[in-house]
């Protein structure tokens, strides 16, 4: 695949690391360098019988009150549209992680939720929480 092609798979694929192992160095440097500006993913490019430590984060899954989440993804499609708009760009970022601030509750039945501290109530879908 040519460079649009390979920022068109990572745009769609949203990996949370990418490993560069195959091409001309020069090239492979400039994507690396595309990714992290475009996509701000950790990029790497080991040499051969380098040594890679990925770090793996754990993910839960907690109901979000519907006004965190809302306001959220507003501001984040916000700075999508702003990253598109730029000139040059040929394919649409990912939405970045969302970070909810709250208060984490747990039911009895081992469920959690966050819960924003203005709104107590009402809750939207599941969310991975990252």
């Amino acid at each position: 695949a040519d460079l649009k092609g390979l920022q068109q798979i990572v745009a769609q694929v949203q990996p949370r690391n990418l490993m560069l192992v195959h091409g001309e160095e020069k090239k492979m440097a400039f994507l690396r360098n595309r990714c992290q500006e475009l996509y701000r993913l950790p990029t790497t490019m080991p040499e051969n019988g380098d040594t890679v430590e990925i770090p793996v984060v754990a993910r839960r899954h907690v109901l979000l009150a519907k006004s965190l989440i809302a306001a959220k993804l507003k501001k984040a499609e916000a700075a999508q549209r702003k990253a598109v708009a730029e000139p040059g760009v040929t394919a649409v970022p990912p939405l970045p992680p969302l970070r909810f601030s709250g208060v984490l509750c747990r039911d009895l039945q081992g469920g959690t939720r966050i819960v924003d501290t203005v709104d107590r109530q009402g809750f939207g879908g599941s969310l991975p929480l990252m």
